[in-house]
């Protein structure tokens, strides 16, 4: 038995409805791929946050307070300061793009423990609705309870 080609192309009926199929499906993949962006990929995004970088001297500190001791002190006050705003487990908020998701892997990974320091401590300036957390603030967070906050937000992207 002899299968009939499709006019003009050579191929069985049944090879471009294969090849349609794929390239459906490739274009599904992208498609929805693209709509699971974390909100800091879209371009548009960075300067909607204005997060200030941090100078040197901050970007090049270690957090000290690391261990397991400070990683269950530090969840407990970002369950009291920070999870209203970034979300129980990091998660952010899907109405408030600009706000920071400590769960997002590859995010995360671009920020130094000095860098994440430095906004907590001092805020995200006034355009910025990330407010001063640090001593001198009205929130006055010590820098070691600070630095165990940094801890915990760590264990959210693994």
């Amino acid at each position: 038995m002899r299968l009939r080609e499709c006019r003009g192309t050579g191929k069985a009926p049944g090879a471009i409805g294969g090849i349609a199929f794929v390239v459906l499906l490739l274009v599904g993949i992208i498609i929805a791929w693209s709509a699971h962006q974390p909100a800091w990929a879209d371009e548009g995004m960075t300067e909607k946050r204005k997060i200030p970088d941090a100078p040197a001297k901050f970007l090049e500190m270690k957090n000290p307070f690391t261990s397991l001791r400070d990683i269950k002190r530090g969840a407990k006050q970002y369950g009291s300061k920070c999870a209203d705003c970034h979300g129980e487990e990091g998660e952010g908020d899907p109405d408030e793009p600009e706000v920071v998701i400590f769960k997002d892997k590859a995010y995360m990974a671009t920020r130094a423990d000095g860098q994440l320091f430095y906004i907590i401590k001092l805020g995200a300036g006034e355009e910025a609705e990330m407010e001063a957390f640090g001593p001198d603030s009205d929130v006055a967070l010590s820098d070691k309870k600070i630095w165990q906050i940094i801890a915990f937000i760590r264990t959210l992207a693994p």
